[in-house]
């Protein structure tokens, strides 16, 4: 068996394009990959300082 650790990082910046890009991506990982967020949590946001 072998077990294979996937981490998804996103990384944006602190202006106002990228909330809007934020809440577009957000909403795409709910609707369509559930199981990244639930049952295997391996997606991270990195938000950078202004």
């Amino acid at each position: 068996m072998i077990l294979i650790s996937v981490n998804y990082i996103v990384m944006d910046d602190a202006d106002m394009d990228s909330v809007h890009i934020f809440t577009l991506l957000l909403t795409h990982f709910y609707r369509f990959l559930q199981k990244l967020i639930y049952e295997r949590p391996y997606l991270y946001w990195y938000d950078s300082a202004v």
